[in-house]
C-alpha cells in the first residue's frame, strides 16, 4: 500500500519543491542584490569613500575592503541557506600571500567570490567586458583591479602589481572551463610570473555538479545544494616548476605553461568525487 501522510506531515515531493524554490529564490535575489548594489556603490559609496582622509592607494584598499566584505557576504548566505556547501583546505596560505601569483582553475561562476573573500586587498584580472558592464564598471575600477584588454600591457602591469603589493589572482584559462572539455592555459599566466620572479600559490577548485560553469541555467542550481571545494597549495618558486636560470623567457612560458596544465589536470582528477560517491551525493542532495 502506498504511505499515508498524516495532516501534521508533508508528502517528499512537497518538501523537495520548497526547498528547490527556496534555493532558487536565495539565488535569483542573490543577482539582483548584487546587480543593484554595483550601481549604488557606483553612484553612492565611492563618492562618498572619496571624500575620507588618504590619497589613492588607500581609497582603493577601502574599495577592495568593501569587496570582499560583500564576496564575504554572499558565501555566508549561500551556506548558511544551505544553498552551497564549501569545502576549503589551507586556505590560511591565502591570507598572507603578498607578492605572489595566485593560479586556481576556473569551473565555476563563483570561484572569484569565493577566493577574493579570503583575500586581502588582492589584486584581480578582470575582463574587459566588465569595464563597461552598468553594473560592475565602477566596481572594478574603483577597486584598481586590471584590465585583460591589451595582453602585452596586462603582463607588464601584472608583473608591477605584485612586486609593489600582490597577491595578484588569475584563472590560467582566460575564462570558465568547460566541463568534460580538458584543461587549455593561456601563457599569460606563466609570462607574469616569470617577468616578476615571484612564488606562485595554486588554487584546485572543484564544484559538484557543475552548474556554475558555462552555459549553467538559474534552475539547473537549485535542484540540490553544490559543493564548491577549494584545495590551496604551498608556494612554489620558478624552479621548482621546470624553470631554468636564464632560459629564454618564450621557451620558458612554453615549459611552465605546460607543467603547470598538467598539474592542475592530475590535481583536478584526483579531487573529483568519484561517480559512484556523486550518485549517492545525488540521492542525498534530493532529500535535502
Amino acid at each position: 500500500m502506498p504511505p499515508s501522510y498524516s495532516g501534521a506531515e508533508n508528502p517528499p515531493s512537497r518538501i523537495h519543491s520548497a526547498r528547490y524554490f527556496w534555493r532558487l529564490g536565495v539565488v535569483a535575489a542573490s543577482f539582483a542584490a548584487f546587480g543593484i548594489g554595483g550601481i549604488f556603490f557606483t553612484l553612492v559609496v565611492f563618492p562618498t569613500m572619496r571624500l575620507f582622509p588618504g590619497g589613492p592607494d588607500a581609497h582603493r584598499r577601502r574599495a577592495r575592503r568593501l569587496v570582499r566584505s560583500c564576496f564575504a557576504t554572499l558565501v555566508t548566505i549561500f551556506r548558511s541557506t544551505g544553498t552551497m556547501i564549501l569545502e576549503m583546505h589551507n586556505t590560511h596560505i591565502l591570507q598572507n600571500c603578498r607578492h605572489k601569483l595566485v593560479l586556481a582553475n576556473h569551473p565555476s561562476y563563483l570561484d572569484v567570490v569565493v577566493l577574493l573573500a579570503l583575500m586581502p586587498d588582492a589584486d584581480c584580472v578582470v575582463k574587459q567586458g566588465l569595464w563597461h558592464s552598468r553594473y560592475f564598471r565602477g566596481v572594478v575600477r574603483e577597486a584598481g583591479y586590471i584590465s585583460n584588454s591589451d595582453p602585452d600591457q596586462l603582463v607588464e602591469e601584472c608583473a608591477a602589481a605584485i612586486v609593489q603589493r600582490g597577491p595578484l589572482l588569475i584563472f590560467p584559462e582566460g575564462t570558465r572551463s568547460v566541463p568534460g572539455q580538458p584543461l587549455a592555459f593561456q601563457r599569460g599566466a606563466a609570462r607574469i610570473a616569470l617577468r616578476s620572479r615571484c612564488e606562485i600559490v595554486r588554487v584546485i577548485i572543484t564544484c559538484d555538479p557543475p552548474v556554475w560553469a558555462k552555459g549553467f541555467r538559474l534552475s539547473e542550481i537549485a535542484r540540490r545544494p553544490f559543493r564548491i571545494k577549494l584545495e590551496v597549495g604551498s608556494p612554489v618558486k620558478l624552479r621548482e616548476l621546470g624553470v631554468s636560470a636564464g632560459e629564454a623567457e618564450p621557451l620558458a612560458a612554453r615549459r611552465l605553461t605546460q607543467n603547470l596544465q598538467h598539474y592542475f589536470t592530475e590535481q583536478i582528477r584526483i579531487h573529483e568525487r568519484p561517480a559512484s560517491r556523486n550518485q549517492a551525493i545525488d540521492r542525498r542532495g534530493a532529500e535535502s
